[in-house]
């Protein structure tokens, strides 16, 4: 009997080995690269015979002594639906609806993941994801994935048809970015979505690509000797400490602990301070103040709002929120960019005059009700609405680090080098793409001179992993964002910008500037069809060789100094102008002394003259240097001028 029992598990292990194994990247409704080798790869026992089918072509390999297996294709023109069969001495499997187009890896951090609707709610979503029905544009997502050592799978779901049931949590950029492709080209585009929200740029890097900068040896040699279920552990634990965190509080909150609780709605709340809302609360008072403030705001019910079911929305919060309404809870959100919408039944609506209270619990960074106008509104059942935007009462309660409640540390696994890279880069790199789009570098924000250095290795790194030098890699730079500086600034994204902004310097490269489209308390700018747009540009113009199509923005080219007049050249400079005819602004100069100051400045054919009664010798020019900028030169294609400085101060 245990002779059988071994004869029958060795049978069922000889089976599992045997069946065929393929990326999850193949599967229904994908799409191939166009005009270039075509890979296709998986896994079988060893010495098994594997046989690819598709259109005219008929090839077959030997699997290898690991079981591995690689079917080169040739080059296959644009078209579609076909079917592609692959098949080993026992198992088949046909993929169907396939075509063939041009294949986008779209990768980076949290702009990139901002999708169409969900948390991301992009300008005018619901109409975008409505019309969205586009069959020749396919969608592909690689899942979060963390791993100790490059893989070789990925376990994701299959390819979708862009309709408006797939598309509404898909990265509005890649998006964007495809459908202008598709527009202009009316080839079949392939989206290889690849991204997470915070990540810096060495989570996206491989071992190799990093070997020139030690200080991040300790953190990959932490991702080497880790598993799955190492990175889980410590996951897990840092969740509970959290949660014991977040309980204790709230023990410590004087708005729960005080009689009457701050909620009550017999709690006179004359004194507290005011604030405009929607914003966050370290532009309006509170800097650096990471803990609990509550809100509250009376509400004034028209009469023939009374006893009806109303409906009330606070737009997104940072980072949660529990809501009262007459001292009643109504709802709480703890996710972070959602929208807080709660219901009032018309129990609780039976007088005019009525109580709000929100209670913003923020860990780190900016804290408050901070979304858009058009999100902060009292709704009845006719969906007639009254603006929350305006004065606000506000109190705070308690700051994490003046009360020694610090949020428990975590180690923020993804952020490790290599990690992505290995977990989620890795398992595609065969697949065979046109090139790549990127919209990162925020998590980088403090370390831009290291920035510099490592973006440029990252591009080689990926060009040499698709076994292509010169692959085509396009990316976003940095958006304006938090408050506008009244004085020149010197630090900042603007030397993040300034670090992207030197690998146009690499070839097949192409930038979308931003500087004019963000939003100074959101770091998600809504504006993501321009963004798409904006990145479409290069690659239709550089690797699809559309004429008479302008890709950039005025970019410096040189810069003279003439009797102390400062006469800058740009390239991409046709049609220098600003938006209806504004004064031209964002320009500072700066004397020996190193000091910038803010000066006229005037467009003259395709050049810039600077000219200051207090830097009466200038030596150098600076150019929308600042977080938020003041700037508006553009050229006739109404694309914005890069920023930019002639020092190195």
């Amino acid at each position: 009997m245990k002779n059988l029992f071994l004869i029958l598990f060795c049978a069922v292990q000889i089976q599992l080995t045997a069946q065929l194994k393929l990326p999850s990247i193949f599967s229904d409704n994908m799409v191939l690269q166009a005009q270039k080798e075509i890979n296709i790869w998986g896994w079988a026992s060893a010495g098994e015979n594997i046989s690819v089918e598709f259109r005219k072509q008929s090839k077959s390999i030997i699997a290898n002594s690991n079981g591995e297996w690689i079917v080169k294709l040739s080059p296959e023109n644009y078209g579609g639906p076909d079917d592609l069969k692959i098949a080993d001495e026992e198992n088949e499997r046909i993929f169907k609806n396939v075509l063939v187009g041009e294949v986008w890896v779209c990768s980076g951090q949290s702009n990139m993941n901002m999708p169409l609707g969900g948390w991301g709610r992009v300008n005018n979503y619901k109409v975008e994801i409505k019309n969205a029905n586009y069959p020749k544009i396919r969608l592909y997502t690689v899942p979060l994935t963390l791993s100790e050592k490059p893989e070789q799978f990925v376990d994701a779901e299959p390819w979708n048809i862009c309709t408006p049931e797939t598309l509404e949590n898909f990265s509005a950029v890649a998006y964007f970015y495809g459908r202008e492709l598709f527009t202009k080209l009316n080839v079949p585009i392939g989206l290889i979505h690849v991204s997470k929200g915070g990540t810096p740029i060495e989570s996206w890097m491989s071992a190799s690509s990093l070997k020139e900068f030690p200080e991040f040896n300790s953190d990959i040699k932490f991702v080497k000797e880790g598993s799955v279920t190492k990175f889980k552990t410590i996951n897990d634990s840092y969740k509970k400490s959290y949660s014991q965190w977040f309980e204790s509080i709230k023990e410590n909150d004087p708005g729960f602990t005080s009689e009457p609780a701050w909620f009550d709605s017999s709690y006179n709340f004359d004194d507290w301070l005011t604030m405009e809302i929607p914003n966050v609360w370290e532009d309006q008072g509170l800097p650096k103040y990471d803990g609990v403030v509550w809100f509250k705001k009376v509400l004034n019910l028209p009469p023939s709002w009374i006893d009806q079911n109303l409906k009330i929305c606070l737009g997104p919060v940072e980072d949660k929120d529990i809501t009262y309404y007459n001292g009643i809870k109504i709802g709480e959100q703890k996710s972070k960019n959602l929208l807080s919408i709660y219901e009032l039944p018309k129990e609780l609506n039976t007088k005019s005059e009525n109580v709000l209270t929100v209670r913003i619990h923020d860990d780190y960074g900016n804290g408050g009700i901070w979304g858009r106008e058009n999100e902060l509104y009292l709704e009845n059942e006719l969906g007639e609405k009254i603006t929350l935007v305006g004065e606000w009462k506000y109190k705070p309660a308690l700051q994490f680090d003046d009360n020694n409640l610090k949020v428990p540390e975590r180690v923020l696994i993804d952020r490790k080098p290599t990690i992505l890279f290995n977990g989620m880069i890795s398992p595609i790199t065969n697949f065979a793409a046109r090139g790549f789009i990127w919209y990162q570098g925020e998590s980088n924000g403090s370390r831009p001179e290291q920035y510099k250095l490592l973006f440029p290795k990252m591009i080689s790194s990926w060009r040499n992993y698709w076994n292509d030098p010169e692959m085509p890699y396009y990316f976003v730079q940095l958006a304006n964002y938090k408050a506008k500086s009244k004085k020149p600034s010197n630090s900042g994204w603007q030397y993040i910008r300034e670090s992207q902004n030197s690998v146009l310097d690499l070839p097949n490269t192409g930038m979308a500037v931003t500087i004019d489209i963000g939003h100074p308390t959101d770091v998600h700018p809504k504006n993501k069809q321009e963004v798409g747009r904006r990145l479409a540009l290069p690659a239709l113009v550089k690797t699809y060789g559309i004429e008479n199509l302008e890709y950039s923005g005025p970019s410096l080219e040189n810069f003279e100094i003439i009797n102390g007049e400062v006469l800058l050249s740009f390239k991409h400079a046709e049609g220098l102008k600003t938006p209806g005819n504004e004064k031209l602004v964002g320009f500072e100069l700066a004397g020996q002394d190193s000091i910038f100051h803010k000066v006229d400045a005037k467009i003259q054919g395709d050049k810039v003259i600077l000219k200051s009664d207090i830097v009466i010798n200038p030596v150098a020019v600076r150019y929308g240097w600042a977080f938020n900028p003041d700037c508006n030169l553009y050229n006739s294609s109404n694309l914005p001028a890069l920023p930019f400085r002639t020092d190195e101060w």
